[in-house]
């Protein structure tokens, strides 16, 4: 794979090499896409939770200032800024955890103890999953004023995929 290469040319290069007799063209290929996928899906994360963040800032512009008459505000509209924060910081840090994902090494002697291919073709799965989550997420974010149930769901996903892809590196949670 060359810096210059179009992206079709590196996703043709990646389903050429996939059956390459030489692992290490195929791992660092893997590798390579791995990466961008986590990449990509980081910054679609962290552009939800933008839209989630101004929608919060325009609830909490809608909460009335206390005064004589009414000293606290009503607290629907409270709770309902509440979860759009929460949802707002709980994608923020679900970003944060995509850009610090681990790889494995790149060792040879850890390739020929391990099997790297087949670990790296499990890790491109879950990171489709991955991918396929997010992008539920920003079409549920269309409409973000709408209470959907699908977002804990989407949410629930992205965190167990997360898990899976630390316990296929690290071998613990």
């Amino acid at each position: 794979m060359e810096k210059h290469d179009s992206v079709a040319e590196v996703v043709a290069k990646f389903f050429s090499e996939a059956r390459d007799t030489n692992p290490y063209a195929s791992a660092s290929t893997m590798r390579a896409l791995d990466q961008v996928i986590r990449n990509t899906l980081a910054n679609d994360l962290v552009s939800v939770a933008a839209v989630w963040r101004r929608c919060y800032q325009e609830a909490s512009a809608r909460i009335p200032a206390p005064s004589r008459d009414n000293p606290f505000p009503d607290k629907m509209l409270i709770q309902a800024a509440k979860q759009k924060k929460a949802v707002a910081d709980r994608l923020s840090a679900l970003g944060a955890q995509v850009v610090a994902l681990e790889v494995p090494p790149e060792d040879r002697v850890y390739n020929r103890i391990r099997d790297n291919t087949a670990l790296l073709e499990m890790l491109v799965e879950v990171d489709r999953g991955l991918a396929w989550a997010a992008h539920r997420l920003e079409e549920l974010t269309q409409s973000p004023d709408q209470e959907s149930a699908g977002w804990e769901e989407s949410l629930s996903k992205l965190e167990a995929l997360l898990r899976q892809r630390r316990q296929l590196i690290g071998g613990s949670p």
